[in-house]
């Protein structure tokens, strides 16, 4: 059984060792969640962003692509505390 999404965008992060983009995270859960209707750069974008709303995530930097925004997020120390208990991830 697979963790719920945003464990999982949670676990990648810790993983990380840099920020990462929505896009990053999409590509890197894509072989887990890929066949799920809600799996979307859209819905990774929102759980981000959720997920920076309750102190789990950090803006670590943004730039400017083709005239968007991308935003890079870091996990903070908070939620490193938070994501201990989640299983590892099996990633491309």
């Amino acid at each position: 059984m697979k963790a719920p999404l945003r464990f999982s965008i949670l676990r990648y992060l810790i993983d990380r060792s840099a920020p990462a983009a929505a896009q990053d995270v999409f590509y890197a859960l894509r072989k887990q969640y890929g066949l799920e209707r809600q799996f979307s750069l859209p819905c990774i974008e929102e759980h981000l962003d959720s997920l920076r709303g309750v102190g789990i995530l950090q803006v670590a930097d943004v730039e400017e692509q083709d005239g968007k925004l991308i935003i890079f997020y870091s996990v903070t120390d908070y939620g490193r505390s938070r994501g201990r208990c989640l299983p590892r991830l099996e990633t491309e």
